[in-house]
């Protein structure tokens, strides 16, 4: 009974420790959340932006909706993301005529989704030895075998197999690759070739997936300062804030034919230290062999408020780059569970560490590329903030003279007893 009880206590004690530590005159700043126009949806989406970047660790984080209850959430970064995926697709019209097979089958992709493609179907047929050639169609409805509406995308398909009877031996490739498309249905004709005619009854569509990362540019008025000592151009921009991240940067200049190496170089302080982060060589080359230009530099975020691109000159004359840079990063959101009641979003406490919440774990079942991603409300100060209190000073910090004064004192106290000592000593 007693072990059952102390049990309870402890229970009862992590509770409270774990929604302890949110104390709402802790946090400095909020954000007011729209309640999700689709509240069928089990997440909501919101983009971090410069206020909170500028205020938060990205730590101290904590959403509370008008109840007083803490929302679960999770920080998501959009990236470039390439996977790839097998699907069953539906076959119909499936038949031989003559000296050819053919078969109609739904993918069930969407030809909405920019970001859904495939490129390779491989057959399930009917058949032992042949070596066939293929041609593979596509169209974006369904349409008869015989409907101009197909699009040939691969004239040159090729499948065969090989079967021993007498060991059982069993192999062949029945994958044709195509160029990539949206279409959701394609045709599989299987003509000219040697040995049987295999018949269609199913196939696998290798779908593949992308989700080019969405991202945010921000453009900032450059220092520019051509260093004749050096023979450099120094572009110096200030984010305006601590912890803005920044991951690439964009110059500009209608100056041709040049070519130069270029060093990137942060700073908290806009007179440095300058810490170098990245290097490459910039250029807008038009010639009869080669015409191009490249005038960014791409790097792993920094979060330094200063930035310097130094470009090195020679011996040449400095280009003239634009007055003004793009800043650009890759976007960062928050995912939390939908709900009804409004919300904030509470920052700008750096003691605060991160949450752990299960949403954690089950966004990795979810297709966040369903979300779509909104603004946050404009920043406010937390009425309810009490800055905490400044560590109380030392003696010496609140008086800065007193040591130096009792070293004096202690100094000619040890004087005069050395003085008295050896004038005892003399007079004796």
């Amino acid at each position: 009974m007693k072990k059952t009880f102390l049990i309870a206590i402890v229970f009862f004690l992590s509770i409270s420790i774990t929604y302890a530590e949110f104390n709402i005159s802790n946090w400095k700043y909020f954000k007011s959340m729209s309640v999700p126009t689709d509240l069928n949806s089990t997440y909501s989406k919101k983009i971090i932006d410069n206020d909170i970047y500028s205020h938060s660790n990205l730590q101290d984080l904590r959403i509370i909706d008008s109840n007083k209850a803490e929302i679960p959430y999770k920080i998501v970064e959009e990236k470039d993301i390439n996977y790839q995926k097998n699907i069953y697709a539906d076959v119909f019209d499936s038949s031989v005529s003559g000296n050819q097979s053919m078969a109609i089958f739904d993918t069930k992709i969407d030809s909405n989704k920019a970001n859904s493609l495939h490129s390779s179907i491989t057959l399930s047929l009917i058949g032992k030895n042949y070596k066939r050639k293929v041609s593979i169609f596509a169209s974006d409805k369904k349409i008869a075998h015989g409907d101009a509406g197909w699009r040939l995308i691969n004239s040159n398909g090729y499948i065969f197999n090989f079967y021993d009877s007498v060991t059982g031996f069993n192999s062949g490739n029945k994958t044709i690759n195509y160029s990539k498309t949206t279409a959701r249905y394609i045709r599989v004709l299987i003509s000219d070739g040697e040995g049987e005619l295999p018949q269609i009854n199913g196939a696998n569509v290798a779908e593949n997936l992308t989700n080019t990362a969405k991202i945010e540019s921000d453009e900032y008025p450059l220092i520019i300062k051509n260093n004749l000592l050096n023979k450099t151009t120094e572009l110096t921009v200030d984010l305006k804030a601590d912890r803005i991240p920044a991951s690439k940067i964009i110059l500009s200049t209608s100056d041709k034919n040049w070519n130069r190496h270029a060093v990137l170089e942060t700073s908290n302080t806009e007179n440095g230290p300058w810490t170098m982060i990245a290097e490459d060589y910039l250029y807008s080359i038009n010639q009869t062999l080669y015409t191009g230009t490249k005038t960014f530099i791409d790097f792993n975020e920094s979060k330094s408020r200063f930035l310097r691109i130094v470009v090195s000159n020679y011996d040449n004359a400095p280009v003239n780059f634009d007055s003004k840079i793009a800043v650009l990063r890759n976007q960062k959101s928050i995912v939390y569970k939908a709900t009804d009641y409004p919300s904030k979003l509470y920052y700008g406490n750096d003691k605060a560490i991160s949450p752990q919440y299960d949403i954690e774990k089950l966004l990795s079942y979810t297709d966040q590329n369903e979300m779509i991603s909104t603004k946050l409300g404009p920043e406010e100060i937390n009425a309810d903030y009490i800055a905490p209190k400044a560590p109380e000073k030392t003696f010496t910090e609140k008086y800065p003279q007193a040591l130096n004064i009792i070293l004096v004192i202690m100094v000619l106290l040890l004087a005069g007893f050395m003085f008295m000592t050896v004038r005892g000593a003399k007079s004796k």
